[in-house]
């Protein structure tokens, strides 16, 4: 007499399985009949529409699986063999409907005939779920867990992977990287927040701070803003009082669950470095050398900070000599009365000998000059006063 039986082993239905992992469960099989028979395992294709990939220690069960199985009443074993289920291959689906695994007698498998025919229902996770009637009934599946949203930076910081401002305020916009799959963030049943982390670029600042929302100075969540059709969020980011370089982050934070790996429950991305910036640069100390400048040396004007030095330069330097009715200019025109060189925190000036009046820098010997420098700036735009400065040249 055959008699077969098949169990999911109840403790191998893990609730938490990454969706690019497989999933496994013990299944006991026996014969609890007599003798000895050959039995099929394999599932119904009906109960499988979405293509889950069913196998049992390794052969596929979209077509049945032969087991050769001697009755336990005359002394043979249960066999315990592995399940396993991986994702079907639509990308946005990682919940399906259970499906349920046979096993039966080949003879009545083949004939369509008799009732020795034993199954269980492969499912890992449960829910409670209120039907029409309002009363509640407990839901089974086959899921997969998403991992938490790998979210990155977009447009500038993306482009230029740093940032520099002058601001009280910043925009900041990130990308659903699963909205080419057309999946939004809001969908994202355990996606709780996508929050804007920052710190002092320092060894004694090692705490990460959250970004609050310029607009209602509460935490900043990505999570709450609205997604565009291209999977772009954008929000503004209330920049911190302290000028100062700051490492920034985004966070995104799932539902915890203690047993899942790490990238199921949150996921930081890369980080950026840039720069909080509010004060104008300033003249450090006076342009060297300070007196006595013979015309043909350089001279130097240091700055308290880097400024922008990329070519064509922003400022304006202007030199006006006494006596002589000439102003000697560096502009954003063609113009070359002198020669420049600005790098990092100094701009370099020598006059052009052949804008002197009668070619010779002996016609500024000895005369007094008078220097200003202008529209001088810092990489994050903040702008100097003009600046003007007297000394001499040194006699012949």
């Amino acid at each position: 007499v055959e008699d077969p039986y098949i169990k999911i082993v109840e403790s191998t239905r893990q609730p938490i399985v990454a969706d690019d992992e497989v999933m496994y469960f013990d299944v006991e099989i026996a014969n609890t009949g007599y003798g000895e028979s050959f039995f099929y395992v394999y599932t119904d294709l009906l109960d499988n529409r979405e293509g889950l990939t069913l196998s049992m220690d390794g052969d596929a069960l979209n077509s049945p699986s032969t087991w050769k199985l001697k009755g336990t009443e005359i002394g043979g074993q249960s066999t315990m063999s592995t399940l396993t289920v991986e994702k079907g291959p639509r990308w946005n689906v990682d919940r399906y409907s259970p499906v349920k695994i046979y096993l039966q007698s080949k003879c009545e498998f083949e004939e369509e005939a008799g009732r020795q025919i034993n199954s269980d229902l492969i499912w890992n996770v449960a829910r409670e779920a209120n039907d029409e009637q309002a009363s509640t009934k407990i839901e089974r599946f086959i899921e997969f867990t998403r991992p938490c949203p790998e979210i990155e930076f977009d447009g500038d910081l993306k482009r230029f992977d740093t940032f520099t401002t002058k601001g009280l305020s910043m925009d900041v916009t990130i990308r659903n990287p699963l909205r080419f799959r057309d999946i939004k963030l809001a969908e994202q049943e355990r996606l709780e927040k996508i929050v804007l982390e920052y710190r002092k670029v320092s060894g004694r600042s090692p705490h990460w701070n959250r970004a609050k929302d310029v607009k209602t100075n509460a935490e900043l969540n990505f999570n709450v803003t609205q997604e565009d059709s291209f999977g772009y969020i954008s929000a503004t980011w209330k920049l911190p009082s302290i000028e100062a370089p700051y490492d920034i982050r985004l966070k995104s934070i799932c539902t915890e669950e203690p047993a899942a790996p790490v990238h199921l429950n949150r996921f930081i991305s890369d980080t950026v470095t840039g720069v909080v910036d509010r004060t104008a640069p300033a003249v450090y100390g006076v342009p060297q050398p300070s007196v006595n400048l013979f015309p043909g040396d350089e001279l130097a004007v240091e700055f308290t900070e880097d400024i922008e030095c990329e070519l064509p330069y922003l400022f304006t330097v202007k030199i006006k000599v006494s006596e002589l009715d000439i102003l000697f200019v560096k502009d954003r025109s063609d113009r070359d009365d002198l020669h420049v060189i600005c790098s990092e925190n100094i701009i370099s000036i020598q006059f052009n000998e052949e804008r002197v009046p009668t070619r010779s820098f002996a016609r500024l010997m000895g005369r007094m000059y008078e220097l200003t420098v202008t529209d001088v700036v810092d990489p994050a735009g903040n702008k100097i006063e003009p600046y003007t400065y007297q000394s001499n040249f040194v006699c012949s």
